[in-house]
């Protein structure tokens, strides 16, 4: 999993060469498309999403591209940790990927629903795509995906793909149950696009064999420890050990 190199496209700033990751224009549960960088912290093992706090302040693309990769940090966790974010002291939004469940393409799931009823505006038009959702556009939808999770609280930590989806492949249309969540995106660039969903396939192949071979318990402090914006080939100090068993397991 730490040998597995991502296209250098989805490289956050933190590892070397990287560029801060790509752009892409997230769907929100409101149904509100907002222009977003998404990339992998340098161990793989998370998605990082620049947040809302800092795209509010950009407003195009072009400069949302040199802030979010202007202020780098260390984290690499799955959750809110205190150090902050690869992308930026403004912070990031962070998914575990050993959480996902499946990529599915094209907009199939709630958000962009209301999304199109709405008929919520792109942030940027980008290489034929619609001025907004509301519009009848082929290539829009075939720059869609849903990457679906499954949040700690369902039990998603040790769960494996629901469709076997995880083996390889993206599904087209999967139902999503109401105990998974996802991130809606448009990603307006083809070889983004492709990058993207490849990357997710492979890396969910990855986690999957590392859970089988990985015990639970370790599993667990994993996700907690990368939960704190640590990385997990670097040595625990106590108080950060302190920190997971009492803020974090209760105990």
């Amino acid at each position: 999993l730490d040998a597995y190199v991502p296209p250098k496209c989805l490289w956050s700033s933190a590892r070397a060469g990287g560029g801060g990751g790509i752009v892409v224009y997230k769907v929100s549960s409101l149904g509100k498309v907002q222009a977003r960088r998404l990339a992998l912290s340098a161990d793989n093992r998370t998605i990082l999403l620049s947040s809302s706090k800092l795209t509010s302040r950009i407003k195009s693309v072009k400069k949302l591209f040199k802030s979010s990769t202007s202020a780098g940090g260390d984290s690499s966790g799955a959750g809110p940790g205190p150090s902050g974010g690869e992308m930026g002291t403004s912070g990031v939004r962070k998914v575990d990927v050993g959480l996902l469940d499946h990529v599915q393409r094209g907009q199939h799931t709630s958000k962009f629903r209301l999304a199109r009823s709405i008929s919520s505006p792109l942030p940027e038009n980008h290489s034929g795509l619609a001025a907004n959702l509301g519009e009848a556009s082929p290539r829009t939808d075939a720059l869609s995906l849903s990457l679906v999770y499954r949040p700690v609280s369902s039990g998603g930590l040790f769960g494996g793909a629901s469709d076997g989806t995880a083996q390889g492949g993206s599904a087209t249309v999967t139902p999503v149950s109401s105990a998974l969540e996802t991130l809606d995106f448009i990603v307006p660039s083809d070889d983004n696009y492709q990058a993207l969903i490849t990357t997710m396939d492979q890396l969910m192949v990855l986690y999957k064999r590392h859970r089988c071979q990985t015990p639970r318990d370790l599993l667990l402090l994993e996700h907690h420890w990368t939960g704190m914006g640590k990385s997990v080939d670097k040595p625990i100090h106590v108080n950060d050990w302190i920190g997971i068993c009492v803020d974090r397991l209760g105990v």
